[in-house]
């Protein structure tokens, strides 16, 4: 991971990708790279009532980042 976590999620902007298998997959372009992660929407408990829209503020899927940093659910690729 070349970016810190704060990086990823100040000043940027989470857009929606696809759904598979109950999770919904959102990426963030921080300089020249793409970072994907999940978010797991099958556990109420976890998301709530929480709208999930096309795009929005990087900061509101901090902890689904940080998440998928401790399960090695998040990917990156050079843009």
């Amino acid at each position: 991971m070349k970016h810190t976590l704060t990086q990823l999620v100040k000043g940027t902007t989470a857009i929606y990708d696809y759904c598979r298998s109950g999770k919904l997959y959102y990426h963030i372009d921080v300089e020249d790279t793409r970072y994907t992660f999940p978010v797991d929407v099958t556990n109420i408990d976890e998301v709530g009532d929480a709208e999930f829209k096309l795009e929005d503020k990087g900061i509101y899927f901090m902890r689904y980042i940080n998440k998928a940093i401790k399960s090695e659910e998040l990917r990156w690729e050079t843009i």
